[in-house]
Order: C-alpha cells, then sequence, then structure tokens
C-alpha cells in the first residue's frame, strides 16, 4: 500500500530542533483545510500531546445518531 492521503515525515538532525513536512494533495485539503489542521497540531504539541477540551469530538456518526432519533 501507499503512503495514504496524508504522509508526513519527520526529519531529526542532531540537536537541532525537528521539523515535520506535511505533504498533502488540493483534492484532500484547501487553505482554510491546512489552516485548522496546522492549529491543531500546534495545540497538541503545546498540550504535551493531549488537545484541551477532550479527547473525541462530534463526527457524522453523532450526526447520523441524532437525526434518527428525531424520527
Amino acid at each position: 500500500p501507499g503512503p495514504g492521503p496524508l504522509p508526513g515525515a519527520r526529519a531529526a538532525t542532531g540537536p537541532a530542533p525537528t521539523r515535520v513536512l506535511l505533504s498533502y494533495h488540493s483534492a484532500l485539503l484547501d487553505g482554510r483545510g491546512a489552516h485548522l489542521l496546522v492549529r491543531e497540531f500546534y495545540r497538541a504539541y503545546l498540550a504535551d500531546g493531549v488537545v484541551p477540551g477532550g479527547e473525541r469530538r462530534p463526527d457524522i456518526r453523532d450526526h447520523a445518531a441524532w437525526l434518527q432519533d428525531r424520527d
């Protein structure tokens, strides 16, 4: 299998700071989506891997369950 739709690379070059490179196709992320991804990445980085505000956010499954409960 290939690297997936959002391949990433981490380059450790000794005692210098680590750099992270994300490469993505424009069909996967637009400018706003890329901005949100980078913002969330830095939030998790600054919080030592634990993003403040909870472990899970609502997604399409929650919305589908909510719609089904309304019927």
